[in-house]
């Protein structure tokens, strides 16, 4: 699970934030019934980018700049461009028919959304444990409201660090 935004980031109807995660690029949109949905940031026809920009508003639907395919803010696909032309095809059945491709977990905590990009893998509630919930709980409780807003754009920080523990090369110290 990797922390992608936070919903005061996308307070409106058809707002979104772009975030690439893991070298993968996705798109959180607040849907028309308040919800918040991730999905991947490629038309599932060509996969060009649907939105370019670090955030916005779609309005209703994303457009793709490529062919003009549209999809619902859910990521279900609303129109490819002369659906006539796809008459006698296999095109309801397949792939890209099936709209964008959404992100595989996401999970939100007090407002922190969260994304997993495998179907695999424990719960966010079980991976993040106790104290991680308690450390977001304590720091929006702190807010009068009880809730958090992030104004501005994130910082983000790269650090040269190995998550393996145990790698050790006695001859340069960790690797």
């Amino acid at each position: 699970w990797v922390y992608a935004g936070h919903v005061s980031q996308i307070p409106n109807a058809g707002d979104y934030i772009t975030v690439d995660i893991a070298g993968d690029p996705l798109v959180l949109v607040r849907r028309h019934d308040g919800t918040v949905h991730g999905l991947r940031n490629r038309c599932a026809h060509k996969g060009a980018r649907l939105v370019s920009a670090p955030s916005g508003n779609v309005g209703k639907v994303f457009r793709c700049p490529y062919h003009a395919w549209t999809y619902r803010t859910d990521g279900s696909l609303l129109a490819p461009p002369r659906r006539e032309g796809y008459a006698g095809t296999d095109f309801p059945t397949c792939d890209a028919a099936k709209g964008i491709a959404p992100v595989p977990g996401l999970a939100c905590h007090r407002g922190f959304v969260f994304v997993r990009l495998s179907q695999d893998g424990p719960s966010f509630d079980a991976y993040a444990g106790t104290e991680v919930l308690r450390a977001l709980d304590h720091l929006a409780d702190r807010s009068p409201s009880g809730e958090l807003e992030v104004a501005g754009g994130c910082l983000r920080t790269v650090i040269r660090a190995n998550w393996k523990p145990d790698c050790v090369d006695d001859s340069t110290g960790p690797v």
